[in-house]
């Protein structure tokens, strides 16, 4: 069972630079739609660690609730670039159907918006 946002807020106030907590909490924030808080936190979580794969993935979806899906595009591809170089595959095909389907949308094809995974 996921921590509740409020604990999570703090132990991340204890430790700002642990990037399993900023992913943490920014999984929190995005499962309750708190797209730019999520947003905030996951970008913590990839600054503090760039090879941190599964971080990607939400990010990208947080950027996509928020509105900045162009940042969302960058952040899948960077992602994908990460996950090829540590072989962390479940997050890379998260990336690779998300990025696909984010393309098909932008040339006019509408597959469901943000809900999908």
């Amino acid at each position: 069972m996921a921590l509740p946002i409020d604990k999570l807020e703090r132990l991340t106030e204890m430790d700002s630079e642990n990037p399993t907590l900023r992913f943490a909490l920014g999984r929190a924030y995005l499962e309750a739609g708190r797209f730019a808080e999520a947003a905030g936190a996951l970008e913590r979580a990839v600054a503090l660690n760039p090879l941190y794969t599964a971080a990607y993935w939400p990010l990208g979806k947080a950027l996509e609730g928020a509105g900045r899906v162009a940042e969302a595009l960058a952040t899948y591809e960077r992602g994908i670039g990460v996950g090829e170089t540590t072989r962390d595959v479940i997050p890379t095909q998260k990336m690779r159907a998300r990025l696909r389907r984010l393309k098909k949308q932008q040339t006019g094809s509408d597959d469901g918006g943000v809900s999908g995974s």
